[in-house]
């Protein structure tokens, strides 16, 4: 219905006053004692405050606030915000790659609420980012447990399966149809529904460890055929993704035998800033992708062979020399 529970509850129970009680609060650590803070909205004042006189104590503070839809948007939609944190934890690509994600999920969730009549500044309060925090860092996270499975291969539906009650699940496709429906963008949510409910195929996820060669270049081709054999998939998707390494080379079957010490030449000097996207031709005949966060490439399987073209092999980069590199391949049946 894309109702929110305030809505559903004032529909059930038209006569009663209804309230939210919201905020960063694992149930695992305030039946600990452990300090903890969280808030309650109702548009009665005097019931808000009633709640927080009753349950405050000395380790478990309540705070009031009169914006209910906030509230509710900033701890519901903080769980799609956890699975996507999840995800990149899976997939190893550290720190700096989920601070950007809580920076820009934050941003995406007040967008969304404000549409529906929330005010900003709830968002940066404890059923906002404090929330977020709490959950899209924590292994009392079950939307974050779920993502880290995942991140490293598991059907998203299997990983609910074994993680149990993940809200961020559900509640992704339903943010992304409202979203859609209001006009406001959420790129991170339209990404991870689309991880849930579209590409849901897959069927083999492989690990590899590879060292560079000398010049800072390996071939995976072969790798990701040994992993499409094992899979038996006639038609589909292979995504190959390095968590660490500069960048994704596909190399032309026309190019130079000496293509690999030429192109690294060229890229030091000619792109010394390493920009997102660049192209090389000529000689070289070779197309190149960087990454600050990783580096991927994703193959057509048609026939149960890689479909690449005029493509003759996928490498990976490494522009500070010979070095011990994991990178994963993914098979997705089509």
């Amino acid at each position: 219905s894309l109702k929110r529970m305030t809505e559903v509850e004032k529909e059930c129970f038209p006569d009663n006053i209804i309230a939210v009680l919201t905020g960063p609060s694992h149930a695992e650590e305030v039946a600990r004692g452990i300090p903890t803070t969280v808030c309650t909205a109702c548009e009665n004042r005097e019931a808000a405050n009633f709640i927080q006189q009753t349950l405050s104590n000395n380790t478990f503070r309540v705070y009031v606030n009169d914006d209910v839809i906030g509230c509710e948007i900033g701890g519901s939609l903080k769980n799609v915000i956890a699975l996507a944190a999840g995800v990149c934890d899976g997939l190893g690509l550290g720190d700096n790659t989920k601070a950007a994600l809580m920076t820009r999920g934050i941003r995406e969730i007040t967008r969304l609420g404000m549409a529906m009549g929330a005010e900003q500044d709830t968002f940066a309060g404890l059923s906002g980012i404090g929330d977020l925090i709490v959950t899209c860092c924590s292994m009392h996270s079950r939307n974050r447990r779920a993502g880290i499975l995942i991140g490293k291969g598991t059907d998203p539906a299997e990983a609910v399966r074994q993680v149990g009650t993940v809200e961020g699940y559900s509640c992704t496709k339903n943010a992304y149809d409202l979203a859609k429906k209001m006009g406001i963008e959420m790129p991170i949510t339209e990404e991870l529904a689309k991880v849930l409910f579209e590409l849901t195929g897959c069927v083999m996820l492989r690990k590899y460890n590879i060292k560079t060669d000398e010049t800072g270049l390996y071939n995976i081709t072969s790798y990701v055929r040994q992993t499409l054999n094992e899979s038996g998939v006639e038609s589909g998707i292979a995504v190959v993704f390095c968590p660490h390494t500069t960048a994704a080379i596909t190399i032309n079957e026309n190019a130079d035998p000496d293509v690999q010490t030429d192109l690294l030449f060229a890229l030091d000097k000619t792109y010394p800033d390493r920009p997102q996207f660049r192209h090389m031709e000529g000689n070289s005949a070779a197309h190149l992708r960087s990454s600050c966060v990783g580096a991927s490439e994703t193959v057509i399987i048609e026939d149960g062979s890689l479909l690449l073209g005029t493509w003759q092999g996928i490498y990976f980069a490494e522009f500070d020399g010979p070095r011990l590199r994991t990178f994963y391949v993914k098979i997705i049946k089509g």
